[in-house]
């Protein structure tokens, strides 16, 4: 027993000794749960809050006024002014502006005096179908509220015995009308799954070199650091946009998922992502020196930032105000837009510019960053 408990004693003095000695697996084992917990705790919200809203105000009555400003204090809501038409309206949810869009017709005060039920519609982008029917709930129980409000207050003529109510909500959902999940899912899971495929193909490029060791090999080459990070990214670029174009076929065949936007405005932004995505794992296989650490690594940096963060899942509208500006380092936040803008939208170019340019940023910001990292030498 003595010689047992010696055995097993010099096993556990072995492994400690190497955890010692290997500070990474400390620092792994212990920053992982703690990351989870910020992300999880933090990063997920099933409740929606500060959804940009404008308001389309036809009537400019007294009425619509309070009830824009008794609609504006949820939360539920961030206010980003009236607009003149249902043109800039229209503009405003297609950029992305604006989530929810309020209109009054003409003579909405005046039919409430007469004892006429008030017509207010309400346009929701229906490209996330969660948040649309999330915010659709909101809208109609204010309503229905602030009907009864209406009723108790007797601004309005409308008996309280009778089943009509003063307010009238309408919604209507621009984009995804059936609020169909597959036409808001498919198109954000290209992206979620692109990232993690793209960081694991390339987090491995470099890190094979240093435990085969024929990455002597690749230092005396002529190649400079530029080339040799190219050369690294560029045959997964390929490999990787024919997975994407397997998986659009496959949402269009297996979940009828069409596309109303440009294919070849798609298969632009799908290199421009991939590119930033490719590189992001080759410079993790720079700071890496272990298959093991690389694919832990590649795995915590694109895969969980990518379902938290990046809106696919949860609005980074409703997360806490210090966690929204971590969500600009995360690529897919800025391709989500743009393919869901594509597939549900079918908008272009002159509208999505601004995510493409952030992506093509950091694209080039990783693969300079990455060139700059590798030594051509061995010390």
């Amino acid at each position: 027993m003595i010689l047992l408990n010696r055995r097993l004693y010099g096993v556990f003095r072995k492994e400690l000794l190497h955890i010692r000695r290997d500070p990474r697996t400390l620092f792994l084992t212990l920053a992982f749960p703690v990351m989870m917990m910020l992300l999880y705790g933090f990063g997920i919200r099933f409740d929606v809050k500060n959804l940009p809203l404008v308001v389309l105000d036809y009537d400019r009555s007294a009425f619509t006024r309070e009830y824009t400003q008794s609609l504006i204090k949820n939360e539920a809501f961030a206010y980003q002014g009236h607009v003149m038409s249902y043109a800039e309206l229209e503009r405003k949810l297609e950029k992305g502006q604006a989530r929810v869009g309020l209109v009054f017709w003409p003579g909405a005060s005046r039919r409430l005096t007469r004892g006429q039920s008030v017509p207010v519609q309400v346009v929701i982008d229906g490209s996330d179908a969660n948040t649309a029917n999330i915010a659709m709930g909101y809208l109609s129980a204010f309503g229905q509220n602030y009907s009864q409000k209406l009723l108790q207050s007797g601004q309005t003529r409308l008996p309280a015995s009778i089943n009509l109510v003063p307010l009238n909500i309408q919604p209507r959902v621009w984009y995804n009308p059936e609020l169909r999940s597959a036409n808001f899912v498919v198109p954000g899971i290209i992206g979620v799954i692109m990232i993690m495929l793209g960081a694991l193909l390339t987090a491995f490029t470099i890190v094979e070199e240093k435990e085969r060791g024929t990455i002597e090999m690749l230092i005396s080459s002529p190649l400079t650091r530029f080339e040799l990070m190219l050369g690294k990214i560029l045959p997964y670029l390929i490999l990787s946009l024919l997975a994407i174009a397997i998986i659009v076929v496959m949402g269009y065949l297996m979940f009828n998922v069409p596309i109303k936007g440009s294919l070849a405005a798609l298969a632009v932004s799908c290199v421009v992502y991939m590119f930033s995505v490719l590189g992001l794992g080759v410079l993790i296989s720079n700071l890496t020196s272990k298959l093991q650490e690389a694919m832990f690594a590649a795995v915590m940096i694109s895969l969980l930032p990518g379902i938290l963060l990046s809106g696919f899942a949860f609005p980074i509208e409703s997360m806490p105000a210090w966690i929204q500006p971590l969500t600009y380092l995360v690529p897919t936040r800025y391709f989500l837009v743009i393919i869901r803008g594509i597939y549900l939208k079918g908008i272009g170019p002159l509208v999505l510019w601004r995510q493409a340019l952030p992506l093509i940023v950091f694209g080039a910001g990783i693969l300079v960053f990455s060139a700059l990292k590798f030594k051509k030498s061995l010390d």
